[in-house]
């Protein structure tokens, strides 16, 4: 039997492969049984061929059909394995062997990282590269230089001279595929043949976004990396530092197919796995960037606890999309240990909750500072029913004031501490300017008022119902007959104080505070990512952290995207998941994947506007057909907009669904959705529609953090493609946070039913 070694670029292959046609299809899976077949019976039976796999040492096999797999065969110590190169068709494949003459496994003497790397020698031929080049290359790659990632320090101990790296740092992915020849000419006359070769070999690879490889070649040149013995080849693969490069197949074995959106929101690396199977002796938390694979990690870990302790695991969430989607996650991943596992969203336990402990007080919540209500509060206040309160000048009328200021008391005290709000040691975050006593008293009146108006109406708001929980469980917890081994919370930057600390009451079947227990609470989130301005302090509600992890890598979006969204959240602070700890965002590892900038689109109305998302759906369908829409996730904050889409794509034959409604994670059609709907999924491509405004007599002010989060959060739901629009005209104008992102993106414009670029016509 061989040992199975699958590099990530081959993963990637498998999965462009599963994407494609039949024959691409069926050529994945043979590719797939093959490397069973090593594993599990030490042969592969497919015929070997003999054409161009001498220049790289390797073995070439018909998969059928027109296609090839290339592999590497090692022996150490008698045992063998076999290291998956490439897959893909016949004339791919000798592209693939030809561009990869000389490659050589090269590892860095420091740390024993390991690259498959180009290193041309003298003593062949100079081959022409490989030109990663095609009509379809966006205008700003062809203008980036390609080693743009470098500076002079990077050449440090190589042997080239300065003239010659200036040369190199300068040349853009159009010069060298226009001139390869000339530049590489150029730098033999000004310095020698063996410059040129390593000018080659990094301007080879990072053409072919291989950066990693460029530097490693780099060390290779300054006597700082070495060409790996096979001995060294075999202890790397298990070796930690190449965890993104290395996977053995039993790791792999029935790998999913990537056009399934459930089994591929499964796949779990090495370095979540770590987390996602570890033993914590407390409350943990992760962190981590859009598209770093929080929810995957949280899914395999309440897997990992149900199994471990073979008792009830609990996974809450924010909404009920995501409810859905992380039961469907969990129904694919689980066997039996399914039955263990429940998940629910955070409003729904709460309210499990009091009719559990309080069967007599359970009543269905009303909205939640409905205006009926809220006049009733304003009315109770004579400064803020005559506009005496000496606020201010405030951004919004005194209802989004007082309902802002009332949240905040409700979701994070009791009404028992409401006496606490009026002193000056209550700690108020998040607003600039603080509040007087008597403005806070005032608050108080009003809060008293709302309180009072829905008692009368018979039924409490959700806010209501989570403080009866907390007091419940405070009081009484230990009868309650449900019991939690474990809860694991999803997006928990978006919870409050009060929600945390019912999570925080909840005990485990031999009756310990999940606060207090070993793998008791596992709190997943970004604090970027936050959507409601709640908030918590994990110290007052006295939960120790045993253990804080963070991701930072981003495995979701294009290099582009993440450019774009990542420049929107730059400069604002968000809390650490804990408001105690109010930082700027993690930056993230950007993917290498690249793709087109993100598309700003100015329309001169709303009618517009839809019809410019109209003619770019139906496009996508025309071009790519009708299941592609099943990829496609329209965001927009206006019902109003929302709905209107929704009737013109069912008029135009157009499938689609509405995410707030009762939907199915596998219903075909275009995703219709809010930003608070989408958190939690990823779709090919994303329309952001109405990034606008009415505009104000007032100059724009700045957009709020939460505002900004919350763009964040609907501009990273996009892999591949994302199209951002607004309306400008008398009544409307762009949100104040969009000139941040221009800069990484085409700014266009929609008229007369054409996309031109705004610039040409400014």
């Amino acid at each position: 039997m061989f040992e199975v070694i699958i590099p990530r670029s081959f993963r990637k292959m498998l999965r462009d492969l599963s994407k494609a046609d039949r024959k691409g299809k069926n050529a994945a899976e043979r590719a797939e049984a093959a490397c069973t077949q090593a594993t599990l019976h030490g042969e592969i039976r497919h015929e070997r061929t003999h054409h161009g796999e001498s220049r790289l040492d390797c073995e070439k096999y018909d998969l059928g059909d027109g296609y090839r797999l290339v592999l590497q065969r090692n022996t150490v110590n008698s045992k063998d394995y076999l290291i998956m190169l490439f897959v893909g068709s016949h004339a791919e494949s000798d592209t693939w062997l030809a561009m990869h003459r000389g490659y050589k496994w090269v590892r860095k003497d420091s740390d024993g990282k390991i690259d498959f790397i180009q290193v041309s020698s003298a003593e062949e031929p100079r081959m022409p590269p490989v030109i990663n080049l095609s009509i379809d290359t966006p205008e700003h790659v062809l203008d980036e230089p390609l080693l743009a990632e470098f500076g002079v320090d990077d050449f440090k101990g190589s042997r080239l001279g300065v003239e010659t790296i200036q040369l190199l740092l300068g040349i853009t992915k159009a010069d060298w595929g226009e001139s390869s020849d000339s530049i590489l000419t150029k730098i033999e006359d000004q310095a020698d043949v063996e410059s040129a070769l390593l000018a080659l070999d990094l301007l080879t690879m990072a053409d072919h976004n291989d950066v990693e490889g460029a530097r490693q070649r780099l060390r290779f040149d300054a006597r700082q990396a070495h060409e790996a013995t096979e001995s060294e080849l075999l202890e790397a693969v298990s070796s930690p530092v190449n965890a993104e490069t290395f996977y053995t197949w039993k790791e792999e074995e029935g790998m999913p197919d990537p056009s399934n959106r459930e089994e591929w929101m499964l796949y779990l690396h090495p370095e979540q796995r770590k987390i996602a199977h570890a033993d914590f002796a407390g409350p943990s938390r992760l962190r981590g960037v859009s598209g770093s694979g929080k929810t995957c990690v949280l899914v395999h870990r309440a897997q990992f606890l149900a199994k471990k302790y073979q008792e009830p695991v609990l996974v809450v969430t924010l909404t009920e999309s995501m409810r859905k989607l992380l039961t469907s996650l969990v129904a694919a991943l689980c066997g039996p240990e399914r039955a263990l596992i429940h998940i629910t969203t955070i409003q729904r336990y709460a309210r499990e909750v009091v009719q559990e402990l309080s069967p007599a007080s359970t009543r269905r919540p009303v909205e939640s500072y409905a205006d009926d209500a809220m006049f009733a509060a304003v009315k109770a206040v004579p400064e803020f029913a005559d506009g005496t309160h000496g606020l201010g000048r405030l951004p919004h009328d005194i209802k989004h004031f007082l309902r802002e200021e009332l949240s905040y008391i409700r979701t994070r005290l009791l009404p028992s501490q409401y006496s606490t709000y009026t002193t000056s040691s209550f700690r108020r975050v998040g607003r600039g300017k603080a509040l007087g006593e008597t403005a806070r008293k005032q608050v108080m009146q009003g809060l008293e008022a709302y309180e009072l108006y829905i008692t009368q109406c018979g039924s409490p708001d959700f806010e209501g119902i989570v403080q009866e929980a907390v007091v419940l469980m405070d009081a009484v917890g230990d009868k309650s007959k449900t019991r939690w081994r474990s809860v694991l919370a999803d997006e928990v930057q978006d919870l409050s104080q009060n929600e945390i600390q019912m999570l925080s009451l909840i005990r485990t079947p031999a009756g310990e505070p999940l606060k207090t227990a070993p793998d008791g609470l596992f709190l997943v989130g970004d604090g970027a990512q936050t959507i409601y301005k709640r908030g918590f302090s994990l110290k007052t509600l006295g939960i120790n952290l045993y253990r804080a992890s963070v991701f930072k890598k981003n495995y979701r979006n294009t290099k582009e995207i993440l450019q774009a969204a990542y420049a929107l959240i730059i400069n604002y602070e968000f809390s650490d998941i804990d408001e105690d700890s109010q930082q700027k965002p993690l930056a993230p590892d950007f993917a290498i994947r690249r793709g087109e900038r993100p598309g700003l689109v100015r329309c001169k109305s709303k009618a517009d506007e839809l019809e410019y998302v109209m003619s770019a759906i139906a496009k996508i369908k025309e071009i790519h057909g009708e299941t592609s829409l099943n990829d496609v996730c329209l965001i927009s904050r206006s019902k109003g907009f929302r709905n209107e889409a929704i009737r013109a794509m069912r008029a135009a034959g157009i499938p689609c669904i509405d995410v707030k409604e009762n939907f199915s994670i596998d219903s075909p059609g275009v995703r219709v959705s809010t930003v608070e709907s989408a958190k939690g999924f990823e779709f090919g491509i994303v329309f952001l529609a109405n990034v606008a405004e009415l505009i104000s007599i007032r100059p724009q002010q700045p957009t709020d953090s939460g505002d900004v989060a919350k763009l964040y959060v609907a501009m990273t739901r996009a892999r591949d493609l994302l199209h951002v629009s607004y309306v400008s005209n008398n009544e409307w104008s762009p949100v104040e946070a969009l000139h941040t992102i221009a800069p990484w993106c085409e700014v266009l414009k929609f008229e007369d039913g054409t996309v031109s670029t705004l610039a040409e016509h400014a």
